[in-house]
């Protein structure tokens, strides 16, 4: 098995694009600046019970410009996949099934 994983093989011309790298890249920020808004909001929400409004108001603050960075990477990352899938394959959108669920 180490044999195995020090030779490395040439990839497939799909995923040898920059563009892989920035939609990936793009894709694994947006979900991580969602998850981090998502956690101050539910600090929010814990914190609203105990009424300190200076903190409230730093959360909510926080919270709203995260997830606004969020959907500007996930945006970001499906246009870039797109370019890629149409770099790749041809096309923007093929209707996949895997393509669609995902």
């Amino acid at each position: 098995l180490l044999t195995e994983i020090n030779q490395s093989t040439i990839l497939v011309p799909a995923l040898q694009s920059e563009w892989l790298i920035m939609h990936v890249s793009m894709m694994i920020l947006g979900y991580a600046a969602l998850l981090c808004g998502s956690l101050l909001s539910v600090a929010l929400l814990v914190i609203t019970f105990r009424k300190q409004a200076q903190l409230i108001q730093q959360l909510d603050y926080w919270s709203s410009r995260v997830i606004s960075l969020g959907f500007i990477f996930l945006t970001i990352g499906i246009l870039s996949g797109a370019v890629w899938a149409n770099e790749a394959w041809g096309s923007y959108w093929n209707w996949d099934p895997k393509e669609t669920w995902a």
